[in-house]
């Protein structure tokens, strides 16, 4: 079966922008964690990893890079931003 890579990427940064959207302030009443957490930075940064692993299946390099800068900025030591 062929692997929709496109589609994922597209999945990927709705995820992204849905996190990002319950972080806004007033948002707490409809998101189950709290932008700060640990479970809510650990979510970004998976997001942002699998944005980066779609942007290079699709052959897309530079927003890849762009999605490992951010978990970068995070995470100055993640394997996996490093690595792309």
């Amino acid at each position: 079966r062929a692997q929709d890579f496109a589609g994922a990427v597209d999945l990927w940064n709705r995820a992204l922008r849905a996190h990002v959207d319950g972080m806004k302030v007033g948002a707490e009443a409809r998101s189950p964690v709290s932008p700060l957490s640990d479970e809510s930075r650990e979510l970004e940064r998976s997001l942002y990893l699998n944005l980066a692993q779609g942007h290079l299946k699709v052959g897309d390099p530079s927003r890849a890079l762009r999605a490992c800068q951010v978990v970068m900025h995070e995470y100055r030591d993640d394997v996996k931003a490093r690595t792309g």
